[in-house]
Formats: C-alpha cells, structure tokens, sequence
C-alpha cells in the first residue's frame, strides 16, 4: 500500500486557489506553509515568488483517518479532490518521498519481530525509545521499517476511529506487523536517477516495481537463527532454557553449536575447585542438554514468505512479485 508521500510541481505564479486551505507559517524566503483540512490534516505548502507548489502526508490518513487498509479507488479519488481544492492537476508532480508497504497479521508479538533483525552491510540500524515498538534501516536513499501497526491503532485512534477500523477488518486481539520502505529519493533508489511523477504509481511496471522492491530491501536484513522448537515441556527445565538462550545468542555470532560445547567444557576443565570426577559429570550434563538443540533450517522471525503471500493476495496482483 501507498502511504506518506511527499511531492512538487512548478504551476508559476499566484495559481493556487486558497478558499480551502488554512495558512500555519508565513517565511522570508516566499514560502507559505498551510494545511488541507481532512480525517488528518494535508500539507500543502506554495512560494509565490519562484512558483512552486509541494504538498505532503498520507493520502489514506487524509481520506478515512487511518492506515490499516488501502483502497487505490480511493486513493486515486482524494487525489482528485485535493486537486480540484487546489484547483491544480496533482498527477503531473515528481515525487519527492514516497512510502510503500504491508500489514502482516503475526502470529507473535510485533515486538519479537522487529527485534529479531539485523541489517546487512550498508545500512544504519535506528532504533525508537521504546526499540519493542518500531526500529528503522537506513541508507542515503531510503529507510527499511518494522513497527507494531495494532499498538498504533490501540494508542493513537479514538473510540470512533477504532470502531471503523475493526470494521474494515482489524482485531484488537491479534497482531499487526508493519513492513515498509520510506524512499527519501525515490528517483535515485527506483529510477536511475529519473523522476518518478505521481500519476507513474497507479501504472503496472511502477505498481509492480514497489511490490517486487519491498522485497529486495527486506532482503538487505538478516532475521536471527533460532534453534528448533522443543517438542513437550520435559525439554524446557531451567537449565534447558538457558542453553537455549545462549546457543541461540552464540549462533547469531557465528559460533556453532559445538564451539559453544568446546567452550563450555573448557571453562569446566580450568576450575580448580572440581575433581576430575565432578568435571566429567558437569561435561555429561552440559553434553546432554546441548545435543538436544538444532539450528532450524530457517528462522521463525524470516518474514519473506508473509511478505510474499500477503502481496499475492493485494486487490492488485501486479503488486505482487509474479511467482512462476
């Protein structure tokens, strides 16, 4: 889904119809700062001196107060109507910033997600106060994000809002895991440096081109190696846990499994205090409770099958990386 974007037009001098609009700022340089009165507000933003227009924020936000679904009819029809406020044809503007992303349904927490990735070489990992909430990556030209969407809803909407809002399908007891790309320079992350303009989104090549450029930035991160889930409770005693939590630490290090053995035994072996005999025990122990855990041949934070399958299932498939 399309979200937050920023965008400009040159339309000369004295164009904009301002009836609509309420003035915020007023600066030396000719700029003029106002808002577009929605669900949420819209920035709008005009220099009548060099005769640039920009507006900026969330379409869906300003058409139906929330994020949580998107409709492109819809998008399309607030478009038009912010132009037609303007009395300017919006679709012809270049594209300045530009969000594009999903709402996974998870079957954990968000916050075990976003904590569970660490990014490959050439990105900047951000984190938030609170780093269970959202984390962000980044490069020059664009930032990768993960943030809780349900705990966005349940903190930030009113009552009347939410009530729309589980209408339109959220359910305050599941969980909701936000992926998406914020390009800072969409021409240069999307384009070879050309311009992207506004009306190019509702295009198939550019349509498609978001879904299948979602998945190549969530690729650029690492989701953490886990170990393979224990099959009862007898595999889960106090000291099994913490083999888990540290084995799964260590392999994330890229130390193995047996290292973490050898390490262990090695520590056992330097003590003075133990005989031979107690350190045999404590090495059989150690031996037992490790040789119960396996690395799991893929991780259960990985989120690129979701990712996938929840683009195959967009109202618009060419959203969707084709599958063969």
């Amino acid at each position: 889904m399309i979200d937050f974007l920023k965008a400009h037009i040159f339309i000369g001098k004295d164009s904009v119809f301002f009836d609509y609009l309420d003035k915020i700022s007023e600066y030396s340089n000719g700029w003029v700062y106002y808002t577009l009165k929605g669900c949420k507000d819209f920035d709008v933003r005009y220099n009548a001196e060099s005769g640039w227009l920009e507006i900026k924020g969330s379409i869906m936000y300003f058409a139906q107060g929330h994020n949580f679904t998107y409709d492109e009819a819809l998008f399309v029809s607030t478009i038009d109507y912010i132009g037609k406020m303007l009395k300017v044809d919006l679709w012809d503007m270049a594209l300045d910033e530009v969000e594009f992303g999903i709402i996974l349904k998870t079957t954990k927490p968000p916050k075990y997600y976003i904590k569970n990735h660490r990014p490959k070489k050439g990105l900047t990992q951000h984190e938030s106060k609170n780093k269970d909430i959202s984390k962000r990556w980044e490069d020059k030209w664009l930032y990768i994000k993960m943030y809780d969407a349900g705990r966005n809803i349940q903190h930030k909407q009113g009552n009347t809002m939410k009530g729309i809002i589980e209408e339109a399908g959220w359910n305050p007891s599941d969980y909701y895991l936000k992926v998406e790309v914020h390009y800072k320079k969409p021409e240069k992350a999307l384009n070879h440096g050309y311009g992207i303009k506004l009306a190019d989104m509702l295009k198939p090549k550019w349509k498609k081109a978001f879904g299948e450029d979602l998945i190549k930035q969530y690729e650029r991160l690492i989701p953490m190696k886990t170990i393979c889930k224990p099959k009862d409770k007898k595999e889960l005693s106090t000291i099994d846990i913490f083999a888990r939590e540290l084995v799964e630490s260590k392999i994330n290090e890229g130390i193995s499994i047996q290292e973490v053995k050898k390490a262990i035994y090695e520590r056992i072996n330097a003590s003075a205090l133990l005989s031979n005999a107690d350190k045999d025990a404590r090495k059989r122990m150690v031996k037992a409770t490790l040789d119960k855990l396996e690395e799991s041949e893929s991780s259960e934070w990985d989120l690129k099958d979701m990712i996938q399958e929840e683009l195959k299932n967009t109202t618009d498939p060419l959203y969707c990386e084709q599958k063969t």
